[in-house]
């Protein structure tokens, strides 16, 4: 009996101890990526939201309209969430924080255009440099530059 409580008292510390490795990673690769993974989550939210809103726009019953239309909202606020903590993580993504705060001030279809884009530059990063103000001065071998 007492092998038995020792057993199982052992397999639950196991198991919290995984699922805290589990959740330690998680968070970690999150951070790690600047952002980047909370902006493509907010991406899934808008990414339903707009497939709702045109599923509302096109049905005929006004009651299910409505209540895709409602539906769409709700995953544009979620994706709000999101997006600003990919903005803290990386102000890059501060377009797609900022157009979603426009829900409810605008229809979602003037916002459609815009957080599709700024979807795409999310699932899409590419690793640029930072720009500069022009080309390198180039040395001749064997000369320092003068700077001149």
């Amino acid at each position: 009996m007492q092998r038995a409580r020792r057993a199982v008292k052992a397999a639950r510390r196991t198991a919290a101890a995984a699922g805290l490795l589990l959740a330690g990673g998680s968070v970690m690769g999150a951070c790690s990526n600047g952002g980047t993974s909370l902006a493509q989550e907010a991406c899934v939210h808008i990414d339903t939201s707009i497939r709702l809103f045109t599923r509302a726009e096109h049905e005929s019953s006004q009651s299910v309209a409505a209540r895709d239309a409602k539906k769409a909202i709700v995953q544009l606020e979620q994706a709000e969430q999101l997006a600003a903590q990919a903005n803290s993580a990386d102000p890059a993504y501060n377009p797609l924080m900022t157009t979603l705060q426009e829900i409810g001030r605008t229809s979602e279809a003037n916002l459609i255009p815009a957080l599709q884009a700024q979807c795409d530059a999310a699932n899409n990063p590419t690793a640029q440099g930072p720009v500069t103000s022009g080309p390198a001065p180039v040395t001749a071998p064997g000369r320092a530059s003068t700077g001149a």
